[in-house]
């Protein structure tokens, strides 16, 4: 069901060209994309849980918007599902991730199994905002990569965290909002 939901409403050029898989065995990133969207959803204290339609049109789409295709999902699930865990409503996970002070922002304070220590070379400050910036920043990795985003990169990058932990999401804009 979830294949077919993403075949059936993605672009063509999709079809041939997504990175590959990295975490599950399988063709590309989509296999990864579906593992780790239906394990979020399964996994989410969410009550209620999101019915299936709603699982499918806004946890497990991959892109919304003309970003650049990056298997950004097992990454964002191992960062983020364990500073949710545990939350039970869609606010208390969206209060764990960005209420105080952001700590979803802090992404170098992380310690994998087995590192050595923090380098001064290895800290990122992902937090201004930049006006005007999209594109070329506007997927999940372009924002950690560049540190900053526009409003449309901000609102990507928090959706697609909460895709990730299962909490349904998606991105809404308001045409020249800071220009009335």
């Amino acid at each position: 069901t979830a294949k077919h939901f993403l075949l059936s409403q993605m672009p063509p050029f999709d079809l041939d060209f997504l990175p590959p898989a990295i975490a599950v065995e399988g063709e590309s990133m989509l296999d990864d994309n579906i593992a780790f969207a239906l394990m979020a959803w399964r996994a989410s204290g969410l009550t209620p849980r999101p019915p299936v339609q709603v699982a499918l049109a806004y946890v497990l789409p991959y892109a919304t918007y003309q970003e650049s295709r990056a298997n950004w999902r097992p990454l964002f699930f191992a960062k983020f599902f364990g500073l949710v865990g545990g939350r039970t409503t869609s606010r208390d996970v969206l209060d764990a991730l960005i209420g105080r002070a952001l700590p979803m922002m802090r992404w170098a304070e992380h310690q994998w199994p087995g590192f050595s220590g923090l380098s001064p070379l290895n800290r990122y400050d992902l937090g201004p905002f930049a006006s005007g910036s999209s594109p070329p920043v506007l997927g999940p990795f372009d924002f950690v990569a560049f540190g900053y985003a526009s409003c449309t990169g901000w609102a990507k990058f928090l959706a697609s965290a909460l895709k990730a932990v299962g909490v349904p999401a998606r991105e809404a804009g308001s045409p020249c909002w800071n220009t009335g």
